[in-house]
């Protein structure tokens, strides 16, 4: 089969799924997507073909929704599901194409500073994109980073941070800042500067997690000025 006939069948299912998906109120879609959540990577990579970044763009596309919907219409009971659903599209996506780089933006942005215990997945998630991203230095940092930060896990964050060094392209910023995230006298000055660098590569309308954590740690560091220097 071509790939002319692989995309025409792909356009086509999605169209129809898009067409049932608009025919249900919200509550219906939040409903079916909470209790299924997205379907098995392997699955959505044979109904692709060769089109893997259309599949790719429909988890997104999901995960977006989910977003909007976590913060507009969940109560708190069931924010945690709708938290673990959203992870578990990025996931699909990194699986079924994991050089998606909106993928990482968004697992670096939204899970790794929910308030659900979704850091974890953050971090699962950017490492399969080192893997496969082997010439970029930004994911490993930003898992090690995470690790640090959320995850308190010095040994996971200097593991990841050393694979992020040793790539080509890494600028020095990166590795000042990786040097002082792993000294813990200036962690916290560092944290705060390098949170504040992450709401630059974020959408406007995903800064709420980051603008958060970077409050709390404010708090702790009231001394604070924006000043890090590297």
């Amino acid at each position: 089969m071509n790939k002319a006939v692989w995309l025409l069948l792909v356009i086509g299912c999605l169209m129809y799924a898009g067409s049932r998906f608009i025919q249900h109120d919200s509550n219906y879609k939040l409903s079916t997507t909470l209790s299924s959540g997205p379907a098995p990577s392997l699955v959505q990579k044979i109904m692709a073909g060769p089109f893997t970044g259309i599949a790719a763009d429909y988890n997104i596309l999901g995960a977006f929704f989910l977003y909007d919907q976590i913060k507009t219409q969940l109560p708190d009971s069931k924010k945690i599901q709708g938290w673990k659903q959203l992870a578990a599209h990025l996931d699909r996506t990194s699986e079924i194409d994991p050089w998606f780089m909106d993928t990482y933006r968004l697992a670096s942005g939204l899970l790794a500073y929910s308030d659900y215990d979704t850091s974890r997945n953050a971090v699962s998630i950017l490492e399969k994109g080192t893997k496969a991203r082997t010439w970029d230095w930004e994911l490993p940092f930003l898992a090690g980073f995470i690790s640090y930060d959320k995850l308190a896990d010095n040994k996971l964050a200097f593991d990841y941070m050393k694979i992020a060094t040793e790539r080509p392209g890494v600028p020095p910023l990166a590795i000042g800042l990786a040097s002082r995230i792993l000294n813990r006298e200036k962690g916290m000055d560092a944290s705060i500067f390098f949170l504040q660098y992450l709401l630059k590569t974020m959408p406007e309308a995903y800064h709420d997690q980051i603008q958060r954590r970077i409050r709390k740690l404010k708090q702790t560091e009231p001394h604070f000025n924006g000043e890090t220097a590297l």
